[in-house]
């Protein structure tokens, strides 16, 4: 897997980063080895929209697939690192279902889409299983 960024995460948070990806890797699509991350920081700022239509100062994060197993992931740089954690864990969920050509609702109300209920769901998962490896390092 190859991890780019871009909009300069502190290097603590890029470490984190990467050490979540590859968790999550691990936890997910254990056998698919041959993907492009982009990620991109983003500073919220008061009234401006992304697509999803949420208020910046509500947005965590985004996943877009680009094309042939390339991904860009958007992370709103003010998270503190356990929200930053769980919005990256279900941002990866995301690329897991991307992988599996599963085919996105982008029509229904955000919290209604299978999808964000997957993830929401699988995040705290992750996030349990995560933290339970790390006291055992």
């Amino acid at each position: 897997m190859i991890v780019y960024f871009s909009g300069r995460f502190s290097k603590k948070k890029e470490d984190l980063i990467c050490k979540i990806v590859n968790f999550c890797q691990d936890q997910l699509f254990p056998d698919i080895d041959d993907i492009y991350l982009n990620f991109e920081g983003m500073l919220p700022k008061n009234g401006q929209n992304l697509r999803s239509g949420k208020e910046l100062e509500d947005y965590c994060g985004d996943c877009m697939y680009e094309e042939n197993k390339e991904f860009t992931i958007r992370l709103n740089k003010r998270l503190p690192i356990p929200q930053l954690e769980l919005t990256l864990m279900h941002e990866m969920v995301h690329v897991d279902q991307y992988l599996k050509g599963k085919e996105m609702d982008n029509t229904s109300p955000y919290f209604e889409r299978w999808q964000e209920k997957e993830a929401h769901k699988k995040e705290l998962e992750l996030q349990t299983i995560f933290h339970s490896q790390l006291r055992k390092d």
